[in-house]
């Protein structure tokens, strides 16, 4: 999952993300900061995720999307006094995801090419980040003049062409349609997520 937000400076506190994005991959996460001398006398809270302290830091990792608010308090009075909160709002992979065959998710394509390349990736962008996302299942449509040529519903491979799905590539001809839909791919949470139609004609 995914959250983008600046830094907020609090009194004597740092709400911050590592690399700028918050990404539910183990490697990047909310991260708190304290004057030192804070540490004994802090409450953190969270209404979305863990909360582990590292070293003199905080960490928070996000459990799903949806708004999170972030809450800390010096608690070393009588009284629970609020230092600094943050309220971000967080986003699945998916939304960020982009399906391509061959880098392309539109226009022109030769039959040797699209063969050669025999899978969709999922790429996740805009993220500064390589993460790709597993396509779990997909349909291809295929219609030469406005008729249909064939169709083929995919749910096995990883993105990766199936043997049937090869074979009947051997029927394509220049200005066939190519429509590639219904592709599913699994989220970094597990969840299923439906990511653009690819549309490609045969050069």
């Amino acid at each position: 999952m995914v959250l983008t937000t600046s830094s907020l400076f609090g009194q004597n506190c740092l709400i911050q993300f590592n690399y700028s994005t918050h990404l539910k991959m183990g490697y990047n996460y909310f991260q708190i900061n304290l004057e030192e001398s804070m540490h004994d006398s802090i409450l953190v809270t969270t209404d979305n995720g863990t909360i582990e302290r590292i070293g003199n830091d905080y960490r928070i990792v996000t459990k799903k999307p949806g708004y999170t608010n972030i809450s800390v308090y010096d608690i070393s009075r009588n009284d629970t006094v609020l230092i600094e909160s943050k309220r971000c709002f967080v986003k699945r992979f998916g939304d960020f995801t982009r399906a391509r065959i061959c880098g392309k998710d539109s226009g022109l394509i030769s039959k040797s090419f699209l063969r050669a390349c025999s899978c969709i990736v999922a790429h996740v962008e805009n993220l500064n980040t390589s993460a790709t996302l597993q396509v779990v299942s997909f349909k291809l449509i295929v219609l030469r003049n406005d008729s249909l040529v064939f169709t083929v519903d995919q749910s096995t491979g990883k993105g990766w062409f199936s043997d049937e799905l090869r074979k009947n590539l051997e029927q394509l001809q220049s200005g066939d349609d190519l429509y590639f839909i219904n592709i599913i791919a699994k989220d970094t949470d597990a969840k299923e997520v439906t990511l653009n139609n690819i549309i490609l004609k045969i050069e």
